[in-house]
């Protein structure tokens, strides 16, 4: 069966949230449908374009490794940030 990106109801959880620099922060993500381990996360900053953290559920850009982490397979992703930091 093909499964196409439309077809499948992705949810994120905590929904937005108040946090302080240096916080550890994990994030949930469950879909309607397996993906197996295909799941893109991308990073996008105010007014900037996004950038590729990872596409493959637990391997992660090497520009990002040591900040961002995670698993998951199927239908549930748990991607972590380490230490969230803050730029002006």
């Amino acid at each position: 069966m093909e499964v196409h990106v439309r077809d499948i109801m992705t949810t994120q959880s905590p929904g937005p949230m108040v946090v302080s620099a240096g916080e550890r922060i994990t994030i949930s993500c469950m879909s309607s449908q397996s993906s197996r381990n295909y799941l893109a996360w991308h990073q996008q900053k105010l007014a900037q374009a996004s950038n590729l953290l990872t596409s493959w559920a637990s391997t992660w850009e090497s520009a990002v490794l040591g900040q961002f982490s995670g698993s998951g397979s199927g239908t549930v992703f748990t991607p972590t940030i380490s230490s969230l930091g803050l730029k002006m």
